[in-house]
Order: C-alpha cells, then structure tokens, then sequence
C-alpha cells in the first residue's frame, strides 16, 4: 500500500481518519503552513506577519481579552491566551486574503 502524500491536505490518510477534504480545509491548511514559514523561516513576528501597526494591534488584542474573560468569567488576559488570540487574529486575515485573492493594506 502506498503512503499517503503528507504535503497534499486532501489526500486520505488513516493516520487522520476524520481530516477533512473539503476546499475550505485545503485554503486553512495552506494559510497555516505559509504564517508558519514566515514566522519560522523568515524569522518574522506574528505582527510583522499581519502588518498592522503592533501598538493598535496590542490594545485591540488587551481590550477584546478583557471583553472575553468578563463574558467567560475567567482571565483570559495570560500571555499565552493572547498569544493565540494574535495567532488566531494573524491567520484569519490571511485566510480571508485567500478567499479574496487580494493582500489587505
């Protein structure tokens, strides 16, 4: 039996049985791989990766933390969960640029 190819998102793999193959997946898989190489490979910052202005950036990021964590009634204002909440932020305008085609100013 032959392996499946680990580079192509929609190709079946026992591995992970209920991955999806639908196109949405393929986009998100690919927007993943690019941030991760832009911020690996090129050593860039998530920021720098989004291209927004990092002070603006920062006090959305902090305000909607704090939105969060009253509504959850839990701190979600740690580091680690901003960190996600800027990792997140990042790939969703990248998604949305693929969707579109066009890179946002």
């Amino acid at each position: 039996m032959s392996q499946p190819d680990p580079t192509n998102p929609r190709a079946r793999d026992p591995r992970f049985p209920d991955r999806p193959t639908h196109p949405d997946f393929v986009r998100l898989s690919e927007t993943v791989q690019t941030h991760d190489a832009m911020t690996e490979e090129l050593g860039l910052t998530p920021i720098q990766v989004v291209g927004v202005d990092e002070e603006s950036l920062m006090y959305f990021m902090r305000n909607r933390m704090a939105i969060a964590s009253q509504r959850m009634h839990r701190d979600l204002t740690h580091p680690r969960f901003m960190a996600l909440y800027l990792d997140a932020f990042a790939l969703g305008k990248a998604y949305a640029e693929s969707m579109t085609g066009e890179v946002a100013p």
